[in-house]
């Protein structure tokens, strides 16, 4: 597990809903999982928090799913830290689909 400390720092990370008994890589209900890759990890999911909670996402199914199980029932996961931006979309476009079934 990654040191929450690391947040601070890019990489790619996942957000799935975790309502019913589950993997850490999704929900058992519904198989989403969201994934996304920053510059600064804590500062993207703080935007992601903001925009969920005032019902305006740009992922329209995270947040349905947001607004039906509520935050206590979403996990955000750091899959990957790199810092380098080329680095972190030649990963987002092909091993993490690969290895997490995206």
């Amino acid at each position: 597990m990654t040191n929450i400390l690391k947040f601070g720092v890019g990489g790619i990370y996942q957000i799935h809903c975790s309502a019913a008994e589950s993997t850490s890589l999704h929900c058992l209900i519904n198989q989403k999982v969201y994934f996304g890759q920053s510059s600064s990890i804590l500062e993207r999911s703080g935007r992601h928090l903001t925009l969920l909670n005032n019902n305006c996402h740009e992922c329209l199914q995270l947040q349905t799913d947001w607004n039906q199980f509520g935050i206590h029932n979403f996990e955000l996961t750091i899959l990957i830290v790199e810092e380098s931006l080329t680095k972190r979309l030649e990963l987002s476009s092909t091993s993490i689909y690969s290895e997490f079934g995206e």
